[in-house]
């Protein structure tokens, strides 16, 4: 296991689900060559001992589009856990939630309107420096790798104005999807 210091960014995926708005934020890092990677399970970075499938999600629905709500720090889609993957996830989420707690104490809550607010201070906690999109996803596959995307790659501040843009966006929608 080594420890690293390494820039990280958050890619941040709307999807509609039956009538459930979701935004999802997921970790990323960029490799030596300047790609997109996920971080793998056998490093700690920025102090985090495991980042690999952390996520940040909410969720909305079509029946009341005021806000989105849920906001949540999570793992989600892990293949298979063992004791030692187990006890990293609760050191990291341990971490994270007293980083939030602090942030909370200096800044306030984060009301149910503000994903976008939520997410900047997570990625202020884990040490992220930019939030992406993915530009254009291609339609052929539903499994896609990091190389076979574009994306748009915001500051904090850009990125944050960006997912309350989303929010935004689906809220103003007319037709349920």
């Amino acid at each position: 296991m080594t420890t690293k210091r390494e820039p990280l960014g958050i890619i941040i995926t709307p999807k509609m689900d039956g009538d459930f708005f979701n935004l999802t934020g997921g970790i990323i890092r960029w490799n030596e060559a300047g790609k997109v990677r996920n971080p793998s399970d056998y490093d700690t970075i920025n102090g985090f001992p495991l980042l690999n499938n952390l996520q940040i999600t909410s969720q909305g629905t079509n029946k009341d589009r005021d806000r989105v709500y849920g906001f949540e720090v999570r793992y989600r889609d892990v293949y298979a856990i063992d004791l030692s993957l187990a006890e990293k996830m609760v050191k990291t989420l341990r971490k994270v939630n007293a980083g939030m707690d602090k942030l909370t104490a200096k800044r306030g809550y984060v009301g149910p309107g503000n994903f976008g607010e939520y997410v900047g201070r997570v990625a202020e906690v884990i040490g992220a420096t930019k939030i992406l999109y993915v530009q254009d996803r291609p339609r052929r596959s539903s499994w896609l790798m990091h190389d076979d995307v574009d994306y748009t790659v915001l500051n904090l501040g850009d990125g944050v104005n960006h997912v309350n843009h989303v929010v935004r966006m689906w809220q103003q929608r007319t037709e349920v999807v």
